[in-house]
């Protein structure tokens, strides 16, 4: 369910609150975990916000507090045996998470708009199971205190200008380009990885997917009239500064390997459109 509140006091000024629950459904993992079945998970979110719009309406300016409780959390678990490795979703206790979001956007004049966007976020985990050996005798290691948020940059920025460079006779010509930053994450919560028989308890060290700065752009003639329809052709340049970075990794640990799957290079492309 969820519960909304919001308060216009102008045509120019939104303030707004809501409070909501959620959840994934459970399920059953197959391979070594057999029938092993995960449970439901649950999430309740608040967040408070206000959308404006400034200097009759040049200048759009939002921003938003919010924080949830994640319950019974469906994250990924490797484990090996006999040199075999497999995965599957167990429940991973509960996150308590907050953060905020920052959106600007305003047109510097007739041709030109500009955009900045921020979202911070923190928090990790209250409650993750602990990694355990073998043997009951040893003492397992403390998944609470190692576990980690993973695949959510504490900070992220991203700015873009779009400009429109010539109007003309049948059509114009326009560009746009955006630069986006986020912080080092790592790529997984926490990693054990058992061999079969293992005595102690094995903990494998995070991944970290790296920081990295993409710069996206593409320049466009539009509505070029051709018969009864219009055409437009873009030429885009995606990470143009040929930034190397990792998306997804697993360090399989004492089966001596690391697995990296990385982001497309600079990549460059013309689209034609037509619209009729």
């Amino acid at each position: 369910y969820s519960l909304s509140v919001a308060y216009q006091p102008s045509d120019d000024l939104n303030l707004y609150g809501r409070y909501a629950t959620g959840y994934r459904s459970g399920g059953f993992n197959g391979e070594m975990f057999g029938s092993n079945p995960f449970f439901e998970e649950k999430v309740n979110s608040w967040e408070l916000g206000v959308k404006s719009n400034l200097l009759d309406g040049r200048v759009r300016a939002n921003a938003s507090v919010y924080g949830y409780v994640w319950e019974d959390i469906q994250t990924a678990k490797i484990e090996t045996d006999n040199g075999t490795a497999t995965s599957g979703l167990v429940n991973a206790g509960e996150a308590d998470r907050w953060g905020g979001e920052l959106e600007l956007m305003g047109a510097v004049s007739d041709s030109m708009v500009v955009g900045f966007n921020y979202s911070y976020i923190n928090g990790d985990f209250e409650e993750f199971p602990d990694l355990c050996g073998v043997d009951p005798t040893i003492p397992c290691l403390d998944g609470t205190a190692n576990a980690v948020r993973s695949n959510s940059p504490g900070n992220q920025y991203s700015a873009f200008t779009d400009i429109t460079l010539a109007r003309l006779g049948n059509g114009e010509i326009s560009a746009f380009i955006n630069v986006a930053y986020s912080e080092a994450t790592p790529e997984n919560a926490l990693w054990s990885n058992l061999v079969a028989n293992d005595v102690f308890p094995r903990e494998n060290p995070a991944q970290i997917m790296d920081q990295r700065t993409l710069v996206d752009a593409q320049i466009a003639w539009r509505d070029i009239a051709i018969g009864d329809g219009m055409l437009t052709v873009t030429l885009w340049g995606k990470n143009l500064l040929d930034d190397d970075y990792p998306n997804y990794s697993i360090n399989f640990g004492a089966l001596n390997f690391i697995t990296e799957q990385y982001g497309d290079p600079a990549t460059y492309g013309v689209d034609f459109t037509y619209e009729f």
